[in-house]
């Protein structure tokens, strides 16, 4: 079951209920009417076990899906449209979170020089 809350979303309602992995065009979905500020819980348990092959203890098609959307948040961080958290719970029982940033678009833009006239007389330390 997913939780729609103000600011956040959960797949699943804890790891007792079973993995349900996110698929990767949700994931999109998501993130493409996120505020910034807002979240979304794209995994619970241990990621860097439920991703790889011979350690998961998901289904392969479940396990490669997970993999997609872990890669393609690590992907959209890297290009500054996520940060990505972690919330641990207990041993081998994390969140992993999705929080969406203002996009490059709504973002002030902010001159990387100042025109001379508003340049401070005084030098910088």
């Amino acid at each position: 079951m997913m939780t729609l809350g103000t600011t956040m979303m959960r797949p699943a309602d804890g790891p007792g209920l079973g993995h349900l992995v996110l698929p990767v065009a949700q994931f999109r979905a998501w993130l493409a009417r996120a505020e910034p500020g807002e979240w979304l819980e794209y995994h619970r348990g241990l990621l860097a076990l439920d991703r790889t092959k011979g350690t998961s203890s998901l289904k392969e098609a479940e396990r490669r899906r997970l993999a997609a959307v872990a890669d393609h948040a690590l992907v959209l961080a890297a290009r500054g449209g996520l940060h990505l958290l972690q919330e641990r719970h207990r041993n081998g029982d994390y969140s992993y979170w999705a929080v969406a940033r203002p996009s490059a678009r709504s973002l002030v833009h902010v001159p990387s020089r100042l025109p001379i006239d508003q340049r401070s007389e005084h030098p910088r330390p």
